[in-house]
């Protein structure tokens, strides 16, 4: 790992991809904090009062949902990727 200083938290709600993800986790000698579903209040939580953060958002559909008004003071100092589905939603 290029950063073995970095903190890795990954969101899965499925428990058997969790599992997966472990098992890929520990195959790769990454350490990984795996959560199950993660919502603006957990976000949050986790991103506390860091200064940088990488966030990969991919919660099949709900990602507008997540970067939502109450987490965006956090996210401003983060890298962000997306996955957006295949229509874009204009608000």
């Amino acid at each position: 790992m290029r950063r073995p200083d970095a903190r890795v938290v990954a969101f899965e709600a499925g428990a058997d991809a969790r599992a997966t993800l472990a098992e890929l986790a520990n195959l790769n000698e990454v350490s990984v904090t795996l959560l199950g579903i993660c919502d603006c209040d957990q976000l949050e939580k986790i991103l506390g009062k860091s200064c940088r953060a990488l966030v990969l958002i991919d919660v099949e559909g709900s990602e507008y949902e997540i970067p939502s008004p109450s987490v965006v003071n956090r996210l401003k100092h983060c890298d962000i990727l997306v996955e957006l589905m295949t229509v874009l939603r204009c608000r």
